[in-house]
């Protein structure tokens, strides 16, 4: 999403959820933003007293919508928007394009459930590494491709399908990890 979204920022629902669980106590707030080409799709704004780790997901940081806006988009139906509307696909992935985990089986088949950034692409005998950010842990350094990639097609993900994407218009700028 771009800088001219946060003219779009409304406060759609105002509904307070919590993102890992009740248990966890992690708050915040459900928003709708607009993509690009106008479309709505919602997102997570944190309540200022979370933690930093505690203040985005995956998509927040694969997209960049965290550090640019304040902001993770959801998972499904919002991060497929959003792929359609502002990134596209790309089969030789270079640093700063983002790697989607997509469900295989069941409801969430065809579903993009888990993001992550490139980070190097490798080399000669190099592996790919992405940055990649799990849940209420803090966002962690460089991890090889493969790491990253059992993670996520293990249980209770079975992701099995993943592509990877770039953005439709670049930021100009690299973002860089944030320090947790």
């Amino acid at each position: 999403m771009q800088d001219a979204v946060l003219n779009n920022l409304v406060n759609c629902v105002n509904q307070r959820i919590y993102p890992w669980g009740l248990g966890m106590g992690i708050l915040g707030e459900t928003w709708r933003a607009n993509t690009t080409l106008g479309n709505p799709v919602p997102v997570w704004i944190p309540d200022e007293g979370n933690a930093l780790r505690e203040s985005y997901f995956c998509h927040g940081w694969a997209l960049g919508t965290y550090q640019l806006h304040g902001y993770t988009v959801f998972s499904g139906p919002a991060l497929a928007t959003v792929l359609a509307d502002e990134w596209y696909l790309v089969m030789v992935p270079a640093p700063g394009d983002i790697c989607v985990w997509f469900g295989v089986a069941g409801p969430h088949m065809s579903t993009p459930l888990h993001s992550a950034r490139v980070y190097a692409v490798g080399g000669v005998g190099g592996e790919m590494l992405l940055t990649s950010k799990n849940g209420t842990a803090p966002l962690g350094g460089p991890q090889p491709f493969a790491a990253v990639n059992a993670i996520y097609g293990a249980p209770p993900h079975n992701c099995a399908a993943r592509m990877f994407y770039r953005r439709n218009v670049p930021l100009g700028v690299v973002l860089p990890l944030l320090p947790e």
